[in-house]
C-alpha cells in the first residue's frame, strides 16, 4: 500500500505591512485561488484524510477552504512547528500527527520550506507560487517508515498551479 502526500503552499495573503506576519489573512483573490485548487483536488478525487497546516492565519484559512470544499469532515490539525518551517520539518510533523492508517495526508505551509520539500521530492526545480499543490505517490507502508527527505520511492503525480493541473 502506498501513501499520498499533498503538499501545498498557502494562497495569496495581505501584505506584511498591514499586520504581523503570523496574523496575515488571505486576500479575496487568495480565497478564490484556494477554492480553485480545492476544486481541482476534488475533480481528481484526491481527498485528504487529514490536513496539517501551519499555525499562520493565511495557511489555516487555505486549509479550511480546502477542507470545506473537498470534504468538510476532514480533520484539520494546526502545527506551530510548520510556521516558516524548513523542508526537513514536514515529515516529522506528519509522523506525529497523522494516524498510521491514513494514506492521504495534506500539508499546508510556507515558502521557502514547502518549495524545497516539493522540489526535493520531485527531484525537479519548480516554481511554487501561492496555492500551488504538489501531489506525490510515496512508496511506503506508513508515515513512520519515512526517515529521510528523498525523491527515492516518491513520484510527482500532479502539480496544481493557479488552480489548474500543470503536470
Amino acid at each position: 500500500m502506498g501513501l499520498i502526500l499533498i503538499a501545498m503552499r498557502h494562497s495569496h495573503s495581505v501584505s506584511s505591512h498591514e499586520c504581523k506576519d503570523h496574523e496575515r489573512p488571505l486576500t479575496d483573490d487568495g480565497v478564490e485561488l484556494a477554492r480553485a485548487t480545492a476544486g481541482t483536488l476534488g475533480d481528481l478525487q484526491l481527498i485528504p484524510e487529514i490536513i496539517v497546516s501551519s499555525s499562520a492565519e493565511r495557511a489555516k484559512q487555505t486549509a479550511q477552504l480546502i477542507a470545506a470544499q473537498v470534504i468538510p469532515e476532514t480533520p484539520l490539525t494546526v502545527s506551530t512547528e510548520l510556521y516558516l518551517a524548513e523542508a526537513d520539518v514536514y515529515f516529522p510533523v506528519i509522523q506525529q500527527t497523522a494516524p498510521h492508517d491514513q494514506a492521504t495526508v495534506m500539508i499546508v505551509g510556507h515558502n521557502p520550506g514547502i518549495a524545497r520539500l516539493i522540489q526535493t521530492l520531485s527531484d525537479r526545480t519548480l516554481s511554487v507560487g501561492p496555492a500551488t499543490a504538489a501531489v506525490f505517490d510515496i512508496d511506503a507502508a506508513s508515515w513512520t517508515k519515512l526517515h529521510t527527505l528523498s525523491p527515492n520511492g516518491t513520484s510527482l503525480r500532479h502539480l496544481i498551479v493557479d488552480g489548474l493541473i500543470d503536470t
